[in-house]
């Protein structure tokens, strides 16, 4: 099974992507944020395969929040999205 954790701050696109992702047996959505300020802990506790990060974030923005997590977990999986 496949972990994911993914970052989108638009509330309908979140649950979307959560729902269309967790309709396999082989992906767990083990997280859905909205706020990529969380990342790097997220990514600490929940452990994911893969972090899937919308590139447009408020606050934090997911080129910045995805070299935070590279920084503390090098072999960290993360597939940047922009969407919309």
């Amino acid at each position: 099974m496949i972990k994911i954790v993914l970052f989108e701050d638009n509330k309908n696109l979140r649950e979307s992507l959560e729902l269309y992702l967790s309709a396999t047996d082989e992906i767990w959505v083990s997280g859905a944020f909205a706020d990529a300020r969380e990342a790097v802990s997220a990514v600490k506790k929940l452990k994911p395969d893969i972090v899937l990060m919308d590139i447009q974030m408020p606050r934090v923005d997911g080129l910045t929040a995805s070299r935070q997590i590279k920084a503390d977990y090098p072999n960290a999986q993360i597939c940047i999205v922009k969407i919309g």
